[in-house]
């Protein structure tokens, strides 16, 4: 149930930010830094279009949604409700985007931050001495991705099919920490292999192996019909940055926060990805319809 209260308070802050923002901006996560983060990345979205200096989280998808469908007939300003992609990537999703709403073509906002040119800046800044080139080559993001990509992948195909079929079970609450073995952010293969026999089988004794079967072709469907690449479908927030982290700080000596990293991040990572969301900012005929479906 979505708390309403606490909803509707979320939502009411957008009135004291009028006079600095020309859009009004709603997201999923309330967590410490998320405000912050995710006002850079949307305020560079929408530069020449609107200036935007604060977006707001309302607590979650279902109160995303709830307030979009209760509120899109009412605003008087250009507003956007903006929802994470999520495990509903591979498990289907009746929610499309559509003016007013719009999901993200990923996981979560934190996918944006798996940008190798931004983590070369932010390592180069971190190391006085080695060359921006010599930090690159260490750091070697093509060979972390090509040793994880796949195998990250088979996972949250796994997790999809456990979210459907035994929704109960833990998945992306499982620590990507207890899936490596050293510093250099890699998923190790044995453990893997045990963590995906161990979700698999739960799900198998839940359901019984054809109704498993059924459920992972279905999802398999989804993932083979989808234009994602395949890290879109795993959890940036708990996953891919983890990793990317551990790797970064095993490349360069740095005393930073995990926050600060991702504020950094926020302000040069690469927002293509997200930045067809300027045609979905919902502008009612109360207020400037010139600027409807900004392009």
């Amino acid at each position: 149930m979505v708390p309403e209260r606490g909803t509707a308070g979320r939502f009411a802050k957008s009135v004291f930010y009028e006079e600095r923002n020309e859009i009004d901006v709603y997201i999923e996560d309330t967590g410490l830094g998320s405000e912050k983060i995710a006002s850079k990345i949307y305020s560079r979205i929408f530069e020449g279009a609107y200036s935007l200096e604060q977006v707001f989280p309302l607590g979650g998808r279902g109160a995303v949604i709830s307030k979009f469908n209760e509120e899109k007939d009412s605003l008087t300003r250009p507003s956007i409700f903006i929802i994470d992609g999520d495990i509903y990537h591979l498990t289907g999703d009746h929610v499309r985007d559509e003016v007013g709403l719009y999901r993200l073509p990923c996981y979560c906002i934190e996918n944006l931050m798996v940008d190798p040119l931004a983590m070369h800046s932010i390592i180069d800044e971190e190391d006085p001495v080695r060359s921006e080139s010599d930090l690159i080559q260490a750091f070697d993001y093509e060979g972390w991705e090509r040793l994880n990509k796949s195998k990250l992948r088979d996972l949250f195909i796994e997790y999809a099919i456990s979210r459907v079929l035994n929704p109960s079970e833990p998945t992306i609450s499982y620590e990507v920490r207890n899936l490596v073995s050293g510093s250099d952010g890699c998923i190790d293969d044995t453990k893997l292999s045990n963590r995906i026999a161990d979700i698999s089988s739960k799900a198998i004794a839940k359901v019984g192996e054809e109704n498993y079967k059924v459920a992972r072709d279905k999802i398999l469907l989804e993932y083979e019909g989808s234009r994602l690449d395949d890290l879109d479908f795993v959890s940036g927030k708990d996953y891919l940055f983890p990793l990317l982290k551990t790797r970064l700080r095993a490349t360069v000596r740095t005393s930073m926060s995990d926050l600060n990293l991702k504020i950094r991040l926020s302000k040069v990572c690469s927002v293509e990805k997200i930045i067809n969301c300027r045609r979905y900012v919902l502008v009612n005929s109360s207020s400037d319809s010139a600027a409807q479906g900004v392009s």
